[in-house]
């Protein structure tokens, strides 16, 4: 499955990365790999807490919607449809992606770009160009997917900036990814139909 590949794709990257990392000698803590303190960190920890309320309350609210609403909903995601979980099976799946997004995509577009970024640039605009370039990778949803996408990458790297670790911003994106593919399957499922727990 689509899901499936991205992971393996993912992954390598990860791996190859790793690799070239420790070849170099380069410490983790570059990668913003410390242990999360202070208190921007508890700023940022109750900033993701209040956003997987918000999102699970969207879960809910989905989960009370007409088959009309739903159809409606179904047709504003556009191409980005196919990817989204529709089975139970797709659920899990999509729940293993979003763990590997959140690890593979922080460590990458946050830790490592904005490491690279700052050798050249003010760290605001590293964050700023990170997030552009994150933009674009997800380019595949399309022009507003894009956009959006951007921006939630200039949340994360804020996150990463005011927090000092990469941790919460990795637990923040896999909390995101998994909760939207819960909101979306909630979307597509038959109405007669349980959702799993």
């Amino acid at each position: 499955t689509i899901h499936r590949q991205t992971m393996l794709m993912q992954w390598i990257a990860l791996a190859i990365f790793a690799a070239y990392w420790v070849l170099v000698g380069r410490p983790w803590s570059d990668l913003g790999m410390v242990a999360p303190s202070g208190t921007g960190f508890y700023i940022g920890l109750m900033l993701v807490i209040a956003m997987c309320v918000l999102l699970l309350l969207s879960a809910r609210k989905v989960g009370g919607m007409t088959s009309e609403q739903k159809s409606e909903q179904i047709e504003a995601l556009g191409d980005t449809v196919y990817i989204l979980p529709r089975s139970r099976e797709d659920l899990k799946s999509f729940r293993a992606l979003s763990f590997t997004a959140g690890l593979v995509e922080e460590i990458l577009f946050r830790g490592f770009v904005i490491w690279y970024l700052v050798h050249f640039m003010p760290v605001w605009a590293a964050v700023v160009v990170s997030s552009v370039i994150f933009g674009l990778g997800h380019s595949y949803q399309g022009a507003a997917g894009g956009v959006k996408t951007g921006l939630v990458g200039l949340a994360f790297a804020s996150l990463y900036v005011f927090t000092g670790s990469i941790w919460l911003p990795i637990i923040a994106h896999i909390a995101l990814d998994a909760l939207q593919g819960q909101i979306m399957f909630e979307l597509q499922r038959p109405d007669n139909s349980k959702a799993p727990t």
